[in-house]
This record gives structure tokens, C-alpha cells and sequence, in this order.
């Protein structure tokens, strides 16, 4: 049986911790033959990154190599050959959707078992995001009072209408104009 190891560094089930993962075993049959010469036997379907150990067995009765091909959002295809009578074994991560295919005429039977495992999302990430948007909202409500104030003491300091607040016409800016008609 040939091992590799594709992208992660470290795909040990025991040092990953599942609060930052959802896993699942997805397991089948592959039979190409003449009218089903490729299968597509799993796709990305989520926005969440997906790294998947996949093991591929080709049966001893089969006419030719059966190839799998895991195809990643980034970076180059995984390719791997299965003889007849062989298991092989990767893990890929950033997997987009993993295919077996037969080149020749004939027949392919063998078993498939895939752990895709979907990484979720960093809650730090989202937390930071929801602080700034906190902040931000603060500002933006303090500045808001800021000018609301300063609009009523300028009422309240020459007890008139806004009219008679107003700055003689060579000193107006653009915020005086604004508070004239809110």
C-alpha cells in the first residue's frame, strides 16, 4: 500500500482537535467500463476549506489501472495510479472534487473510502470583526451627538432661531449650510 501525504503538514486524527473540524466517511463501489469511463465521486459543495484522506482499492480482476485525480481550489491536481489488485492513499487539502478515471477499454471494479474533513470557521476571526463593527458604530454615534450638541448650544446661546446663529456669509462652510436645513 502506498502512502502520501499532499499540502497539510499534519494529518494525524489523534493531534487534531474536532472543535476545529467536521468530519465524515464516505465510502463506495467504482465500476468504469466502456459507457462510464470517469466518475466524479465527491465535490466541494461549501465555502469551508476541505482536506480529505482518500484510500482507493482496484480490484484484482480489472483490466487496466484505474487513475484518481483530487483536484484542488489552488495548486496543481493530485494524480494517483491504482494497479489492479492495489490500495492506494493520500490526504489533500484544499480539495475541490476528486474523480477516478479510466483511458482504456475495459473494465475497472474497485472500492473507495474518503474522510473529507471541512475545517470551521475561526471564531476569533469573526469576533474581531464584530468588535470593529462595534467600534466603528460607537463612532460613529459619538459624532452624531458631537454635532447635535453643537447645533443646540448654538441655539441655546443666542436663544433664537438658527437663522440668527448663522456665521456671516464669507465665513460659511458646508456644515453650516447642512444644520440650516436638519
Amino acid at each position: 500500500m502506498q502512502n502520501l501525504l499532499f499540502g497539510f503538514k499534519d494529518h494525524d486524527k489523534d493531534k487534531h482537535d474536532d472543535k476545529d473540524k467536521i468530519c465524515n466517511n464516505i465510502c463506495g463501489n467504482i465500476l468504469l467500463s466502456d459507457q462510464v469511463s470517469e466518475l466524479e465521486i465527491w465535490k466541494e459543495k461549501t465555502d469551508k476549506e476541505a482536506f480529505i484522506s482518500i484510500t482507493v482499492f482496484n480490484c484484482t480482476h480489472s483490466s487496466e489501472t484505474l487513475r484518481v485525480i483530487v483536484i484542488r481550489n489552488e495548486g496543481m491536481p493530485v494524480e494517483l495510479n491504482v494497479p489492479p489488485g492495489n490500495t492506494v492513499s493520500a490526504t489533500v487539502d484544499n480539495v475541490k472534487s476528486v474523480k477516478v478515471v479510466s483511458f482504456c477499454n475495459g473494465r475497472v471494479d474497485g472500492k473507495y473510502c474518503l474522510d473529507v474533513c471541512l475545517k470551521k470557521k475561526d471564531k476569533h476571526k469573526d469576533d474581531d470583526c464584530e468588535k470593529l463593527l462595534l467600534i466603528l458604530l460607537i463612532i460613529v454615534i459619538l459624532v452624531l451627538i458631537v454635532m447635535w450638541c453643537k447645533k443646540k448650544k448654538c441655539e441655546k446661546k443666542n436663544h433664537c432661531k438658527i437663522d440668527k446663529c448663522r456665521r456671516p456669509e464669507k465665513n460659511r462652510t458646508a456644515y453650516d449650510d447642512y444644520w440650516e436645513w436638519h
